[in-house]
């Protein structure tokens, strides 16, 4: 909800204290590229890239998110 209404920034804060599942964890990501948060978002790229190193989807979408933090830097 908080997303929708643009406070990015709250959206984080609730998330980054509630990771409780692999949704959250995509979900906080997405947020922090939205809420122009780039650096956090590569941080958190790095930091997914550990934790879900056997995931076969993961290396895609990390880079993904990756490029477009990179994107947003300029």
């Amino acid at each position: 909800m908080l997303i929708f209404m643009d406070r990015h920034d709250e959206g984080v804060a609730l998330l980054e204290s509630r990771r409780l599942s692999k949704r959250i964890d995509w979900l906080l990501l997405e947020t922090l590229i939205q809420g122009r948060q780039y650096a956090a978002a590569l941080g958190e790229v790095e930091s997914l890239e550990v934790k879900y190193a056997g995931d076969s989807e993961a290396p895609f979408a990390l880079t993904y998110a990756r490029a477009r933090a990179l994107w947003g830097l300029g």
